[in-house]
C-alpha cells in the first residue's frame, strides 16, 4: 500500500529508528505502542519484516485512516450525513496522483492548508465515496469536517474558576501568573 505500521519488538530506540532509515522507510508519525507509521515500497516492508528488531509490519489499511464517526459509519455501511464535508490528510509523496484520483471520483476540494504531515484538504465528496477515498494510497487519514469555533467563553466555568459563564469575577483570586500553556 505504500504506507505501513511498523512495531518494534521493544521500545522504539535510536537503533530502531536507524533501522527504519537504513531500509529506506520514511517515518511519518509515532503510533502507540512502540510503532511508527512509515512510507515505503514493498521492498522496504519485506526488509523490515526480516529484521529481528521488528515485531510486526502491517499495511496502512483504509480502516485505520477513518477517524471518529467515519469509522462507525463505514463499519455499519451507513452514508455520511447530508451536506457534510471531510478533512483529508494527504501524504506528501504521491500528492499529484492522489489529487487526480480525488478529482476523478468527483471530490471537490474546498480549501487546503499545510500540516506537519502533509497537505490537509477540506473537501466535499459524493455520497458513497468514503471507502474509495480511504482506499487511496496517498491518503493518510479522514475525518468529518467540523466548523471550528472559539469556546473561550465557557472555559472559566468548565474549569471551575468562575461560578458562571457571564461574570468576569474571579472568585478564587487566580491570575494565571507563572502558568505554562501548550496547545
Amino acid at each position: 500500500p505504500g504506507a505501513y505500521v511498523v512495531q518494534a519488538r521493544g521500545v522504539t530506540s535510536d537503533g530502531f529508528r536507524a533501522l527504519l532509515r537504513e531500509v529506506g522507510a520514511e517515518v511519518v508519525s509515532y503510533i502507540p505502542n512502540n510503532a511508527y507509521l512509515v512510507r515505503g515500497d514493498a521492498g522496504v516492508a519485506s526488509r523490515l519484516e526480516a529484521s529481528s528488531q521488528v515485531a510486526a509490519v502491517l499495511g496502512w489499511e483504509p480502516y485505520y485512516k477513518l477517524k471518529g464517526e467515519l469509522l462507525k459509519l463505514a463499519v455499519e455501511q451507513q452514508p455520511m450525513p447530508e451536506a457534510s464535508g471531510l478533512n483529508v490528510q494527504l501524504f506528501e509523496q504521491g500528492n499529484p496522483a492522489t489529487r487526480e484520483a480525488l478529482r476523478a471520483m468527483g471530490v471537490e476540494v474546498v480549501s487546503e492548508s499545510v500540516s506537519p504531515f502533509g497537505p490537509l484538504l477540506k473537501v466535499r465528496a459524493p455520497a458513497g465515496s468514503l471507502a474509495a477515498v480511504a482506499g487511496l494510497s496517498g491518503v493518510e487519514g479522514l475525518e468529518l469536517l467540523r466548523e471550528r469555533r472559539e469556546a473561550n467563553d465557557l472555559s472559566r466555568y468548565l474549569m471551575g474558576v468562575s461560578v458562571d459563564t457571564v461574570t468576569n469575577a474571579n472568585y478564587l483570586g487566580l491570575t494565571g501568573e507563572g502558568m505554562l500553556v501548550n496547545v
